[in-house]
């Protein structure tokens, strides 16, 4: 199961009509992107991916990963769009420097 084009990223951030429904006061301080789509990482997993310094807060990297789907859920009710669901638990993953010019294969496999 992949997108169209595996080789596009596609950008998760809300949409802004997402926050014109809501209260001003709550639109500014709102996320840019949907809950869940955030990685936490801590000592053990950075000293797996063989990171020694830490990156610059805002600074761009590259993650691949592969998951294994956790659940499948689809709801329909009368006169709405379907809502759909889709849990993925990362079962393997390597992190590396945004390296523009470089295809993702030649990132992870050379050239």
């Amino acid at each position: 199961m992949a997108h169209e084009h595996e080789s596009e990223m596609v950008n998760m951030a809300l949409p802004p009509e997402r926050k014109k429904e809501m209260p001003e006061s709550l639109a500014a301080e709102s996320p840019r992107y949907p809950y869940g789509l955030r990685i936490s990482l801590d000592n053990d997993s950075l000293e797996k991916l063989g990171m020694e310094g830490m990156p610059e807060v805002g600074s761009k990297s590259l993650l691949y990963a592969e998951v294994e789907v956790t659940h499948v859920s689809q709801d329909e009710m009368a006169g709405e769009k379907p809502r759909k669901s889709l849990g993925l638990q990362i079962t393997r993953m390597t992190l590396m420097s945004n390296n523009p010019g470089k295809t993702p294969e030649e990132a992870l496999y050379g050239s």
